[in-house]
């Protein structure tokens, strides 16, 4: 298993690391390794949701019933 070292992180960043792992109940390390594996490498079967998660919410009702009287007859 490698290591890795990350310079010059900006203080911002360093406390917002350090505020989220404690309100996780996390050390700083697992904390990353949990940001970077679920951003990196997602879990499939999440996969087909994340997806379409730029799409959730953005239809409006007439656009939502206009959809769905197209497709009626599929």
């Amino acid at each position: 298993m490698k290591s890795i070292t990350i310079h010059n992180m900006e203080d911002e960043l360093a406390e917002k690391i350090e505020t989220l792992a404690a309100e996780n109940n996390l050390s700083q390390n697992k904390f990353i390794k949990s940001v970077l594996r679920e951003s990196l490498l997602p879990v499939a079967k999440n996969t087909k949701k994340q997806d379409f998660r730029r799409f959730y919410g953005r239809w409006t009702m007439p656009q939502e019933q206009a959809f769905l009287n197209r497709i009626q007859d599929l």
